[in-house]
C-alpha cells in the first residue's frame, strides 16, 4: 500500500466517522492583534533602515589619498541637522517598538510568545537614541 493510498484511506475513514469536521483548522484567518503586531514590527525595521541611511549622511567624510592629492575640502564634523533627524527617528522607532510590546501582551497566549525580536529592537533603538543624543550635544 503506497503513501497516497494510506492517506486516502485515512481521509475516507475520518469522513465516515465525522472527525474531519470536528478538527477543522481554527487558525484560518489572522486576527487584528497579529496584523497590528506585524505592521508595527515592519514599521520599526523600516525605521532602522532609514536611521542607517541618515547616519551615513550625518557622519564626517573620510579622507582618502585622492582627496589630499587634489586638495579637496571635506566636512570633518558631524552634521547637526542630520543628527537632529537621527534623534527624531530613534524616538519614533522606540515608540513603535514599545507599541509592539504592548500589542504583544494582548496577542500571545504564552508570556514569551515572539517577544525576543521586539525586545532586541527596543534595546537597539534605545542604544541608538542615546548615541545620537550624545552626538547632538
Amino acid at each position: 500500500m503506497s503513501i497516497d493510498e494510506k492517506m486516502r484511506a485515512t481521509q475516507e475513514k475520518q469522513a465516515r466517522c465525522g472527525t474531519l469536521e470536528r478538527h477543522k483548522e481554527r487558525r484560518a484567518a489572522k486576527n487584528r492583534w497579529s496584523m497590528a503586531f506585524l505592521l508595527v514590527n515592519c514599521f520599526a525595521i523600516a525605521g532602522l533602515l532609514v536611521f542607517m541611511l541618515v547616519f551615513h549622511r550625518a557622519q564626517p567624510e573620510y579622507e582618502t589619498f585622492f582627496d589630499r592629492f587634489y586638495q579637496l575640502s571635506l566636512r570633518t564634523y558631524w552634521d547637526k541637522m542630520y543628527i537632529r533627524y537621527l534623534v527624531y527617528i530613534a524616538g519614533i522607532g522606540l515608540a513603535a517598538t514599545m507599541t509592539g510590546l504592548g500589542v504583544a501582551m494582548f496577542r500571545g497566549r504564552r508570556r514569551t510568545d515572539h517577544r525576543t525580536s521586539i525586545i532586541v529592537l527596543c534595546c537597539l533603538y534605545g542604544l541608538l537614541s542615546i548615541m545620537s543624543w550624545l552626538l547632538l550635544l
